[in-house]
């Protein structure tokens, strides 16, 4: 038997297929950073990856190769055909190497996604070091950037000007000791009030952007106390 080799790279259009008119009793292939197909004597294709072989029987051969591009991008892709016992046996690799089956992708494809994955997995184990310690503190309220007032008349709280961004109310609580009324108004709106002699509470609520909040009341025995944050 004659013993021949010959490598080939090439760049192959998205949806191409490119004919190689060559005799050999194998062929495999070095490198590809894309999908590919690959038939031999005008026969059906079948997905092929780098690093895979294909040898004919002893005694046999095939005359032509088809290498089908089945990416949307352009597959440059080196491979070999040759027959006898020649082989291309440059590759050579270190570290741990990932021999399960990938799907297709290219050797770069999977170094690249293994070093996102062991990125992803350092930035989880800094986050979950750094929460850790505040998981005792996070039991205590935190009034940082919380404005903390009472009002005995009628005021603007915040003005539509001023809220620009939002605001949150954690907290309001109005009291009033006759027959007057007070109101919590958010626009021209009563969010809340009360009457004679009565008391109420709000907690936890997200006023929108571009409304007043402001204080209202009819006598002066109505007090309310809000704790609030422009945000």
């Amino acid at each position: 038997m004659s013993v021949s080799y010959r490598k080939s790279t090439n760049i192959i259009a998205a949806g191409a297929t490119l004919r190689i008119t060559r005799q050999g009793s194998f062929f495999h292939v070095i490198e590809a950073d894309k999908a590919f197909s690959v038939g031999f004597n005008n026969n059906g294709l079948s997905p092929f990856f780098a690093g895979l072989e294909y040898e004919v029987p002893d005694g046999t051969a095939f005359t032509s190769v088809q290498i089908e591009n089945t990416s949307s991008d352009d597959l440059t892709i080196s491979f070999g055909i040759g027959s006898g016992g020649v082989r291309d046996g440059r590759l050579t690799v270190t570290g741990k190497l990932d021999v399960a089956d990938n799907g297709g992708a290219s050797f770069d494809e999977v170094v690249t996604a293994t070093a996102a994955v062991a990125t992803a997995t350092a930035a989880v184990a800094t986050a979950t070091a750094a929460v850790a310690p505040q998981v005792a503190a996070d039991a205590w309220l935190d009034l940082d950037g919380y404005t903390r007032e009472s009002f005995g008349n009628s005021s603007d709280i915040v003005t539509a000007a001023d809220n620009v961004n939002g605001v949150e109310i954690l907290y309001a609580n109005m009291m009033n000791s006759s027959a007057g009324r007070g109101f919590l108004n958010i626009g021209t709106v009563i969010f809340f009030g009360v009457w004679a002699n009565s008391t109420d509470t709000i907690t936890r609520v997200r006023v929108p952007a571009g409304l007043k909040i402001s204080f209202s009341e009819t006598s002066d025995a109505s007090i309310l106390n809000i704790v609030y944050k422009v945000l």
